[in-house]
């Protein structure tokens, strides 16, 4: 199920921070949201919305992975413990379909063996939950600037 920002409640209330000032400009980015709880999918979307973002919302890994392939996001937030299929078989299934848009695991769990595990199915960066709103859009932004075609991904000497 796609959820847009009209059906999220906007009853939620974080702490405001001004993450342009504090992080620097933003670019515009369309982001894929693969999460089955509604406060954190809620939490994402807002923070989205409030720096001029869009994103469409998946609630389950089926739905996450017909989303990626229908739509032209520039990152995937994907968690790992969805209802039907785990992130990490999302991820790996992306992959193996050729789709390379980036992907970053934002999940609870914090073993290292799942982090590899992660990171070596497909993920691009991996998040454990708590997190705050300026890293995640940090690292949002900064997985959205090497897919980019005018973002340099050559390192210089």
């Amino acid at each position: 199920m796609l959820v847009n920002v009209s059906r999220l409640s906007t009853t939620l209330s974080f702490e405001a921070v001004d993450v342009q000032d504090l992080y620097g400009l933003e670019c515009d980015m369309k982001v894929l949201i693969v999460e089955d709880d509604e406060l954190v999918s809620a939490f994402i979307a807002n923070t989205l919305v409030e720096h001029g973002h869009d994103f469409d919302v998946a609630r389950s890994g089926t739905w996450g992975l017909a989303a990626a392939d229908a739509g032209d996001h520039d990152v995937i937030v994907l968690d790992l413990n969805l209802p039907d299929i785990t992130g990490f078989a999302v991820a790996e299934r992306l992959r193996e379909r050729g789709n390379q848009t980036p992907i970053l695991m934002l999940t609870a769990r914090r073993a290292e063996s799942e982090v590899i595990r992660g990171l070596n199915v497909g993920a691009d960066d991996y998040v454990t939950k708590p997190c705050k709103r300026g890293e995640l859009l940090a690292r949002l932004r900064a997985l959205a600037r090497r897919r980019s075609p005018t973002g340099n991904a050559m390192l210089q000497y």
